[in-house]
């Protein structure tokens, strides 16, 4: 299971690489720093990735901007999905995954990382949110791995892989 797990965070890094050049050569640059590829290991610095919310620059907005990316995940209609309709199911698993990203970072990320893709303005922070839930799945490996830590892993990977979906729709 772990070495399974290992696998799709690697993959997840490489795409959550290719999700921050994609957004960020589309974007006019907050800071106009170097977006180079990561070093293994580096997080970026969410207070700096932000340039503007409605109060500035800081952590004050940046606390802001999070609490409006959970309350917009706990009114989003259902994602788009290729198996099926679960949009009479969405609003308990919706629920569900807000209380447990509460407990779980990978899955508080994931959750950000998901809202801020279907936000519908610039998404400057989506990589960043998306590399810190890749990293924080990848240190779970090395956890002794229960059964809700591995359902909140799955939740994290699983939102994941939407934003990734869907942000190509959108660019």
């Amino acid at each position: 299971m772990l070495g399974f797990m290992g696998s799709m965070t690697e993959e997840f890094e490489q795409r959550g690489l290719n999700l921050r050049d994609t957004a960020s050569s589309l974007n006019d640059g907050c800071d106009g720093g170097d977006h180079g590829v990561l070093e293994k290991g580096a997080l970026p610095n969410i207070d700096e990735a932000i340039c503007t919310v409605d109060e500035g620059p800081g952590p004050g907005a940046l606390d802001v901007y999070e609490r409006q990316l959970l309350a917009q995940f706990g009114e989003m209609d259902a994602p788009p999905t290729i198996f099926g309709s679960i949009t009479l199911e969405w609003k308990y698993v919706r629920s569900v995954i807000l209380s447990q990203a509460r407990e779980s970072a990978p899955l508080l990320n994931a959750v950000y990382c998901y809202s801020e893709v279907f936000m519908g303005h610039k998404r400057r922070l989506a990589s960043v949110y998306h590399q810190r839930a890749s990293s924080e799945i990848q240190a779970c490996e090395l956890e002794n791995v229960s059964d809700i830590l591995l359902k909140q892993v799955f939740a994290a990977v699983f939102l994941l892989m939407l934003a990734e979906v869907c942000i190509s729709q959108f660019y």
